[in-house]
């Protein structure tokens, strides 16, 4: 479970793409957090507990870095790909998570 504390630990930086600005964006990174730490606990709660005491403080810790992303080098946000990239979570196995690899799509959030 350390790999996947780890790899949720960064994962706002990945869901959130550097993208960010706007209500809608930053939306995204919540909602993101939500779903990397619903599988988080999902794959391993006595773990994920462990490191944030709940799912509720695992989506506090994270989601505190949404506010400060946004996207760069003149990329924009793509709503398709980020509800595609939030959509593909679920079903993220606990061995990707837990070794920092997640769904394809949400590299494509910034483009």
């Amino acid at each position: 479970m350390k790999r996947a504390v780890v790899g949720a630990i960064l994962a706002p930086a990945v869901i959130g793409a550097g993208c960010g600005g706007s209500s809608n964006v930053q939306d995204y990174c919540r909602r993101g957090v939500e779903k990397i730490c619903g599988r988080l606990f999902a794959c391993d709660a006595q773990a994920a507990g462990q490191q944030f005491g709940s799912q509720s403080g695992c989506e506090n810790q994270l989601g505190g870095q949404c506010s400060a992303t946004e996207c760069t080098g003149g990329r924009t946000f793509d709503q398709s790909a980020a509800d595609q990239c939030l959509a593909a979570y679920p079903s993220t196995s606990c061995s990707d998570l837990q070794q920092g690899i997640y769904p394809g799509v949400c590299s494509q959030v910034c483009k």
